[in-house]
């Protein structure tokens, strides 16, 4: 019987970094002097590009002095990215307080990555804020202004609930979760998958199923890799799937998956010696398309 792939959808968008996801095409910046002190989205695209040394010095306490001159100009991004900072000590103390203030700032200036960041603080109650139904409702907010990762945290907490507040609710969560895997969040792509899989909160659709957790998987997402190759079924009759599932397995195991690397374990043991070869082959080449697919996006 071929083991049923753990469900390891936990979702890890970071708050901080999200606020880097809008650029698909940044600009460079070949200098201060290409910012304008009146120009409150050139001072945050300069901090942006001094944060991720990008045509300047990488320097994040200058890429927070632009940020600051932007958000006292009102611009709703900057502040996001103030708070974000405060949540992470960067460059300043760690202070849950301060970056539920900065959120706040940016949320009220109609920021979407905002809104999200100041929601999960109201769930999580950091930053002195209390009441998990605010943060439910902003997160709502915030994926009502089509902000994948938004999504993404919704379909986590309508999945598994939130406790003492929220019941998990799958079929809430299914379009959640489908919003943010088409959004481009990899690890709802998982969760779609699996969803689809067993037809929890939507149709059973192995097809459908197959198709998320392959793109996730190519994106690089290890639990991903690791559903498919049980999907794929690596001691079914079908033998081209046996060494293709064995193959993302080898993968997972590389990328420390404890339920891949005990499934390898078996079928090292008692898979034919030539497939098991062939399976290795097949995970070199399968690793190559994992590293072109990741540098494409």
């Amino acid at each position: 019987m071929t083991p049923t792939p753990f469900f390891f959808a936990f979702l890890t968008a970071a708050l901080f970094t999200t606020f880097l996801h809008a650029d698909n095409n940044p600009k460079d910046f070949q200098g201060d002097s290409k910012s304008d002190p009146k120009d409150p989205a050139a001072l945050y695209d300069l901090g942006k590009a001094h944060y991720q040394g990008r045509g300047v010095s990488k320097d994040d306490a200058k890429a927070l002095e632009y940020f600051k001159m932007a958000a006292e100009q009102g611009n709703a991004e900057a502040a996001n990215a103030i708070g974000s900072f405060y949540l992470l000590g960067l460059t300043v103390p760690k202070d849950d307080h301060q970056a539920a203030e900065w959120f706040r700032k940016g949320a009220e200036n109609g920021s979407a990555l905002a809104k999200m960041n100041l929601a999960r603080l109201y769930v999580e109650e950091r930053g002195g804020l209390t009441g998990k139904e605010k943060g439910l409702a902003l997160m709502q907010e915030a994926a009502a202004m089509n902000l994948p990762d938004a999504h993404a945290y919704l379909a986590d907490y309508y999945y598994f609930g939130i406790d003492g507040f929220l019941e998990a609710d799958r079929t809430k969560a299914f379009p959640h979760a489908d919003a943010a895997a088409k959004g481009g969040i990899v690890t709802a792509m998982n969760m779609l998958g699996l969803m689809k899989q067993f037809g929890t909160g939507t149709s059973l659709d192995l097809a459908e199923a197959e198709k998320w957790f392959r793109k996730a998987a190519f994106l690089g997402n290890p639990k991903a890799q690791t559903n498919i190759g049980f999907l794929l079924e690596p001691e079914g009759e079908d033998k081209k799937k046996r060494i293709e599932g064995t193959a993302w397995l080898i993968i997972a195991t590389a990328n420390g998956e404890p339920f891949a690397t005990r499934r390898i374990e078996e079928l090292e043991q008692g898979m034919a010696p030539k497939e098991f070869e062939a399976a290795r082959k097949m995970a070199d080449k399968l690793q190559k398309q994992i590293s072109d697919t990741q540098k494409r996006n």
